[in-house]
């Protein structure tokens, strides 16, 4: 698996944990976080670091910054409500999440 695919893979996990929390949603996604989910998912396959160098950084430590302000912050408030719980639904995921 590489790494742009785990990083997709980690990142629906915590949207799908933050789905089942907050909106109370069973099997599928609400409408809501799976349009942050696709915008996600797009901006991780397009980004410029990995089409120069092959290597892409974390979305946490680049400089570039290619999300929208309003999309930045909800998959950040995502992900703080997600990560923690992360570690009891998914700790190999977390583990590599984390220190990557």
């Amino acid at each position: 698996m590489t790494n742009i695919s785990r990083e997709i893979e980690t990142v629906s996990k915590m949207v799908k944990i933050y789905c089942t929390k907050k909106h109370f949603t069973k099997s599928n996604l609400c409408e809501q976080c799976a349009s942050i989910l696709r915008y996600t998912e797009a901006k991780i396959k397009e980004c410029p670091h990995l089409q120069e160098t092959g290597n892409k950084p974390s979305c946490r430590r680049c400089k570039i910054h290619c999300f929208e302000l309003e999309k930045r912050a909800e998959i950040k408030k995502i992900m703080a409500f997600s990560g923690p719980k992360m570690l009891w639904r998914a700790p190999i995921d977390y583990a590599r999440h984390l220190f990557r």
